[in-house]
């Protein structure tokens, strides 16, 4: 049962959309962000900074930002179990994060992050 909720979860993400988009055909990068409708922000970011100052782009970011936060729970409790709800809210946003913990020190490691190309784009 266990493995069947997560079939379900992973192919609703990004990354199982993309894997079953792969399975029917080899696609460019640019093919997939079609298909997945992901041009979307890059063209609003784009308008948005043209026609606006860049701290009001900012303040807009950090509002849509706290807006998505409140959809998901994070579990009050541990620092661990904290981290560890923040890591899959990215991952199923379309990141690759991982927890890990050095000694005393806990820490998210992203290997794609999905705001990556938002805050370059405005850097």
């Amino acid at each position: 049962m266990a493995r069947k909720n997560w079939n379900r979860w992973f192919f609703a993400s990004t990354r199982g959309q993309i894997i079953t988009l792969l399975r029917r055909s080899s696609r460019t990068v640019d093919e997939l962000a079609q298909a997945l409708d992901l041009q979307l922000l890059d063209q609003l970011l784009d308008v948005l900074t043209e026609h606006l100052p860049a701290d009001k782009v900012e303040t807009l970011l950090r509002e849509v930002g706290r807006r998505m936060a409140a959809q998901w729970k994070i579990p009050p409790g541990e620092l661990h179990v904290r981290l560890e709800a923040a890591a899959e809210v990215l991952n199923e946003l379309g990141g690759l994060m991982e927890r890990e913990t050095e000694g005393e020190t806990l820490c998210i490691i992203g290997y794609r992050c999905p705001f990556a190309a938002a805050v370059r784009k405005l850097s």
